[in-house]
């Protein structure tokens, strides 16, 4: 059973972040991709709104059971941990894990750093200024 509220502003930011695609497309590091973000998925793939809507609420709680597991995420409040949780979503665990600094500026509430780091990583080139500016708020301010 899903946790995250379909309507809530974490499923509204990744949305528009990622954009609806019902054909499989690459996205910027050249990934397959479909629906709002949901890998893997193969050259040629079709879904329908239904299917991606399905697919994104799964992929979001996956990405919330592994961001909850974080050291970082201890003692977060719900902006920051829905900004860690659309970082795991976007990100991957593996990424995610080479983000040391951010990492343990956010482990030790040091927000103001974790948002400069964030800002200042190859991530943040890769998915604009939108996104990354609007996570690095979240980060820093603890509010939408």
């Amino acid at each position: 059973m899903n946790t995250i509220n379909s309507d809530g502003p974490l499923v509204s930011n990744i949305k528009y972040s990622e954009g609806l695609e019902l054909e499989s497309y690459q996205d910027s590091v050249g990934i397959w991709t479909i629906g709002y973000g949901h890998t893997p998925s193969e050259e040629g793939q079709s879904c329908t709104q239904n299917q991606a809507d399905t697919w994104l609420l799964e992929d979001i709680e996956s990405a919330r059971n592994l961001a909850l597991k974080l050291p970082e995420a201890m003692g977060l409040n719900p902006v920051r941990t829905d900004a860690l949780i659309e970082l795991m979503f976007n990100l991957g665990p593996h990424r995610w894990r080479l983000f040391l600094k951010c990492r343990a500026a956010i482990a030790d509430k040091e927000f103001d750093n974790a948002a400069k780091e964030l800002l200042s990583s190859k991530w943040a080139g890769q998915v604009g200024p939108t996104r990354s500016n609007r996570i690095a708020q979240q980060l820093l301010t603890g509010t939408y």
